[in-house]
């Protein structure tokens, strides 16, 4: 050994195993999965049978009940309710704006397949192709016809407008009833 060696070596120190079992600051849970793989295996399955939400099925989805129940209670006046109606279809008419867009993006697509080259070399998949966009088609008529309903609150929008309009009756209903008991017992 040279006098290198001994003034810059590290002393050594072995750990004793209960040592090394008290120094583990890792948690034993965080490695450890309790539930069973078969559980976790159905609770992914039907998280990707589900699929994405859109946004008009989001917008459908929603509890309007609800909504007009509180809006009648906090804000009853029938101005308000109407703005609410308002605010419903416009939502909803944007989703259906978003809706053609995206119908009109996929005929684009489809209509560029269309040629007179694929038609003579595959004709079974210009057919299909060609089915494809008469379907888009329809589809398109069918959401602008939805996009002019909505203004009236008709269409796939009437029952979302129907139930709001019935929350914020029962909403109303409440807010007079807590007004009449209430100012009785001013009264008394």
């Amino acid at each position: 050994m040279t006098i290198f060696d001994r003034l810059f070596r590290k002393k050594s120190h072995t750990q004793t195993h209960a040592e090394m079992q008290d120094s583990s600051g890792i948690a034993k849970d965080l490695f450890v999965e309790d539930r069973d793989p078969e559980e976790l295996l159905r609770d992914i399955s039907q998280t990707l049978e589900s699929g994405p939400v859109s946004v008009l099925e989001e917008l459908l989805g929603r509890d309007y009940f609800a909504m007009g129940r509180r809006v009648g209670l906090e804000d009853h006046h029938p101005e308000v309710m109407e703005e609410q109606l308002d605010l419903i279809a416009a939502a909803f008419r944007e989703a259906y704006y978003r809706e053609k867009t995206a119908t009109l993006e996929r005929m684009d697509t489809y209509k560029l397949e269309l040629s007179p080259k694929t038609k003579e070399v595959m004709p079974y998949q210009y057919a299909r192709i060609e089915k494809k966009v008469e379907h888009e088609q329809r589809r398109l008529e069918d959401i602008q016809i939805q996009i002019d309903l909505a203004g009236c609150g008709e269409g796939y929008i009437e029952q979302s407008v129907r139930q709001f309009k019935a929350g914020f009756r029962k909403g109303y209903t409440l807010w007079l009833d807590e007004e009449i008991v209430f100012r009785e017992r001013k009264l008394l």
